[in-house]
């Protein structure tokens, strides 16, 4: 398959994947069932598809590729992490629609290694495909989606108020003020999504003030 026919089926894919999570009913969380995994990976494409924008030095298909499949061992409920299973269902996939071997090897790669965020201290070992794809990974889901999840997440365990939702969100800010990004263009949106998370917990501060005489 040439590389004008897999860009031309992008959304074939996507919708492969999603086809994928669904029949193994596997695109809910759980823990969290308001998540849809194929919308994560609809956006975790979209963030790889602007973090590479522009750049020279990037396979664009293959870091495509590997964002939208990256979640698909999701729909393998055992106890293998779900990147191995993915990358072992991408390889299959792979073969079997006829993709040149060099290329889905690495986009097997990306998807192998992609939770494994702790290599982001270690740029220099990753491929730059491998890089984009576990920094667009991390960018979906902070920022004002981030807020969103927390007062999800809280309504759905019974935390029923204002306060709890905001004690939520300002916890797991503290946590990410230090900008785990490597590129410079996914360092500036990570921190303007914690910009706009520290501004979102004032001004909620500000409207939870109790009135005192």
């Amino acid at each position: 398959m040439t590389r004008e026919e897999i860009r031309k089926n992008y959304k074939i894919y996507m919708e492969y994947v999603e086809k994928v999570l669904k029949d193994a009913d596997s695109d809910k969380c759980k823990r969290h069932p308001f998540r849809s995994r194929s919308a994560h990976s609809r956006r975790v494409t979209q963030w790889a598809a602007r973090l590479c924008e522009g750049r020279e030095d990037v396979d664009r298909d293959v870091l495509i590729l590997a964002a939208i499949f990256h979640d698909i061992g999701q729909a393998d409920d055992d106890n293998e992490p779900h990147q191995t299973v993915g990358e072992r269902m991408f390889r299959a996939y792979a073969k079997e629609q006829g993709f040149e071997e060099e290329f889905a090897d690495k986009v097997a790669v990306c998807i192998g290694t992609h939770s494994n965020k702790q290599m982001l201290e270690h740029p220099e070992q990753l491929t730059v495909e491998q890089l984009l794809l576990m920094e667009a990974d991390w960018l979906d889901e902070e920022g004002a989606l981030g807020i969103c999840w927390d007062s999800m997440a809280c309504s759905y365990e019974g935390k029923l108020s204002f306060y709890e939702a905001l004690e939520r969100t300002k916890m797991y800010h503290e946590k990410r003020k230090n900008n785990p990004m490597v590129t410079e263009r996914a360092k500036q949106f990570w921190q303007e999504k914690m910009d706009f998370v520290a501004e979102y917990i004032r001004q909620m501060e500000f409207d939870l003030t109790h009135f005192t005489e």
